[in-house]
C-alpha cells in the first residue's frame, strides 16, 4: 500500500517510460479484476469513481451502481499503468488519477468522467501518487507521493492546472490528504506525523502521533476535527483541526484488527467510520460511531477483504471499496443498496482441491464462497 517504486528491473525498456509499444489484448468483465487502490464521489452524491491495480478508472452511477464509463491509462510491463489514487471533483466535473503511471517521471492525469475525454496531464512528478483530493471549491488538487512529498495545483483559468507548491514533507510514505471546507488541508506520512498546510500550500504545523504510519484522514464537516487512521495500529485518533491538539479518542476497547487505515466521516459529521485489514472471519468489518466518535460503536459488513476507501453520501449511507476487489453502498442501518463482488475465481486456501485432466484440457476447482 506504500506505492512506492521500488525495483524497476521488470519494466520494459524499449518503449517510451516503460509503456507497451504495442497493442495489447484486455478482458473486460464490466468490473475490476484486481484490487480497489481508491474511490471518491462527488458532494452531490451522484457519481462515484474507482481506481485499480487492474490499471482502469470506472465511473458508476450512485444510485443504482451501474457502470457508466470506463477509462484506461497507459500500460506497460510490471507495474506500469496501476492506479493507485483517484479524486472527484465535488462539482463531479473532473476526476484526477495517478499512481505508477510511467518507468520514469510520474504524472497526474486529469479526465473528464462523463466522456472520459484526457484533459491534462501534470507532468514531472518524482514519486508514484499514493492519494489526490480536490478542494471544496474545485480550484485545487493536492497530490501526496511515495517519497512522502506533497505537490499543490491550482486551475489555471478553465482547463489548466499549475504547480503552485511542493514540500518535500515525510522522509518516507505519504498515503493522506484531505481539505477542510475553508481551504486549509492535512497530510499523513509515515515518519509519524501530520502536516498543515494553509490553502497556498504553506505549512502551518506538524505534529507527531502517537503510531508510527499514520494513513487515512478526514476532517469532520460539522465541527472541524480530525479523524486519522493508521497502517500500524488498530486505531483511530482525534485532533483540533486547527491546532492539531490530540482529543479523546472512539472507544477501541476489544478492536483486534489488524489495522484501521481508513476514516469517514458521515456527511453531517454525526457519525464517525473506520475501517482496514480484514479479518476473514467476518468479512470487511466497518465499524461506526455514534455521537460523533463519542458515542456506541457498531459494526457493519460490507466485501471480504481489506477496506481500502469509505467516502460518505449526502444522505448518511457510506460507500465501501475493498480489495477483493468489492463496490457497494451502506444505508446509515448497514443495509446494501448494492454492491459489485468480485469476477475472478478465489483460490486462496486451496492447496488440495485442484487438479488438472492428464490432456490438460479440463481443470476441475471449488471456488472460495
Amino acid at each position: 500500500m506504500n506505492g512506492r517504486r521500488g525495483d524497476r528491473s521488470e519494466m520494459s525498456g524499449d518503449a517510451p517510460h516503460g509503456l507497451f509499444d504495442r497493442p495489447v489484448l484486455a478482458l473486460d468483465p464490466g468490473f475490476h479484476t484486481a484490487p480497489i487502490r481508491r474511490a471518491d464521489v462527488d458532494a452531490a452524491g451522484r457519481i462515484a469513481v474507482t481506481g485499480s491495480h487492474d490499471r482502469t478508472v470506472r465511473v458508476w452511477a450512485l444510485e443504482d451502481g451501474i457502470l457508466k464509463r470506463t477509462i484506461r491509462l497507459p500500460q506497460g510491463s510490471g507495474n506500469v499503468g496501476k492506479v493507485y489514487s483517484v479524486a472527484l471533483s465535488p462539482d463531479g466535473e473532473l476526476v484526477a488519477v495517478g499512481g505508477w503511471t510511467t518507468d520514469d517521471l510520474e504524472q497526474i492525469y486529469i479526465f473528464s468522467p462523463i466522456s472520459g475525454m484526457l484533459r491534462q496531464r501534470i507532468q514531472d512528478l518524482p514519486e508514484v501518487v499514493n492519494h489526490l483530493a480536490f478542494s471544496h471549491d474545485c480550484d485545487r488538487l493536492a497530490a501526496v507521493l511515495g517519497s512522502g512529498a506533497m505537490r499543490l495545483c491550482a486551475r489555471d483559468g478553465i482547463d489548466r492546472w499549475t504547480e503552485v507548491a511542493a514540500d518535500e514533507g515525510s522522509a518516507d510514505h505519504s498515503n493522506g490528504v484531505a481539505f477542510a471546507a475553508d481551504g486549509r488541508f492535512v497530510t499523513t506520512g509515515f515518519d509519524g506525523r501530520l502536516r498543515l498546510y494553509d490553502a497556498a500550500g504553506g505549512l502551518i504545523r506538524s505534529t507527531r502521533t502517537r503510531h508510527a504510519r499514520p494513513f487515512g484522514v478526514a476532517f469532520n464537516p460539522a465541527d472541524g476535527r480530525l479523524a486519522v487512521g493508521f497502517h500500524d495500529a488498530a486505531a483511530v485518533a482525534l485532533y483540533d483541526g486547527a491546532t492539531l491538539d490530540p482529543l479523546r479518542p472512539p472507544d477501541l476497547d476489544g478492536i483486534d484488527y489488524e489495522n484501521l487505515a481508513d476514516v469517514a466521516w458521515a456527511s453531517d459529521g454525526a457519525t464517525l467510520f473506520a475501517a482496514g485489514q480484514y479479518d476473514d472471519r467476518r468479512g470487511s468489518p466497518v465499524i461506526a460511531w455514534e455521537r460523533g466518535g463519542a458515542g456506541p460503536r457498531r459494526v457493519m459488513s460490507a466485501g471480504d477483504d481489506s477496506v481500502t476507501s469509505l467516502r460518505p453520501l449526502p444522505d448518511g449511507a457510506l460507500l465501501v471499496a475493498t480489495s477483493d476487489p468489492w463496490l457497494g453502498i451502506l444505508a446509515a442501518d448497514g443495509a446494501r443498496r448494492w454492491a459489485h463482488g468480485p469476477k475472478q475465481i478465489n483460490h486462496r486456501g486451496q492447496r488440495h482441491d485442484l487438479s488438472v485432466s492428464a490432456d490438460g484440457t479440463l481443470v476441475e476447482f471449488h471456488p472460495r464462497k
